[in-house]
């Protein structure tokens, strides 16, 4: 009888990427929950082709892996985008669309009113349909989770990172976009300081939405592009009076001045 050909043993490294790729596409499939125990590291270790024994070598712990996982997940691409495409081209066509009107100071703002009308209730809702938003979520409920202290720092380092990163991100975009909309901060204030008080907003806002879905829709009268009264919805509303905060017109005379 033939001696069993034993199966050739990966190497530490690709097994180490072939476990992480594995709780990635997991995560993507169902999102990431909250807590460890909800990652069942036995059928990543199938999913991923490698040993228990390699997995374990890797990992001394359900817990370490489930640390470097959120770190990969993190990591990528897709986690680094502030908005949705969608937001971005309901941006990019109210500029379009209404260009004529940011020949004057009551025209810009009135722009810039009308496409945070449109394009803060487009994020949101894009938002709360996203995976990578809930992932991003239960990040900081993980990172408050007890456990082990060398774990728990690694996830408030990933989880700050990931933070700073979306930051810094969103007060890119403001800074090009309310540019091009013919406003400038009012000293002190930053794009830095528009990108948090959004965040703030924004991302409490669903939070809530989570708790009681009929915030959702919730919905309050203001401007219209022509000064009428239109329908806003109230995470819109609440960050166009968050932006509105922090900028003026680039025509108005500076404070110093």
């Amino acid at each position: 009888m033939p001696a069993r050909r034993r199966k050739p043993r990966i190497p530490a490294k690709i097994a180490r990427q072939q476990m992480l790729d594995a709780g990635v596409a997991l995560v993507e499939r169902s999102g990431l929950t909250v807590g460890f125990g909800h990652l069942p590291l036995e059928e990543i270790i199938a999913d991923a082709g490698v040993s228990r024994a390699s997995a374990y070598r890797q990992w001394g712990s359900h817990e370490s892996y489930v640390v470097d996982l959120i770190a990969e997940i993190f990591g990528r691409p897709q986690y680094g985008l502030g908005f949705s495409s969608g937001t971005t081209d309901s941006i990019t066509a109210g500029l379009r669309e209404h260009a004529a009107l940011l020949e004057t100071v009551e025209g810009r703002h009135a722009v810039m009113r009308d496409i945070i009308r449109i394009a803060a209730e487009r994020n949101f809702r894009d938002l709360l349909a996203s995976p990578q938003w809930h992932s991003y979520e239960s990040l900081y409920a993980a990172a408050a989770s007890p456990g082990d202290p060398a774990n728990a720092a690694a996830l408030e380092a990933t989880a700050r990172q990931v933070e700073q990163h979306f930051i810094d991100t969103n007060a890119g975009f403001y800074q090009g976009a309310l540019g091009m909309l013919g406003q400038r901060f009012i000293a002190p204030a930053t794009a830095r300081t528009v990108a948090v008080a959004t965040h703030i907003v924004v991302s409490g806002y669903a939070n809530r939405v989570r708790v009681d879905p009929s915030f959702a829709d919730m919905q309050v009268d203001g401007p219209a592009l022509d000064g009428s009264t239109t329908r806003w919805h109230l995470v819109a509303w609440l960050t166009y009076q968050a932006i509105a905060s922090f900028v003026e017109d680039a025509s108005a005379p500076a404070a110093s001045d």
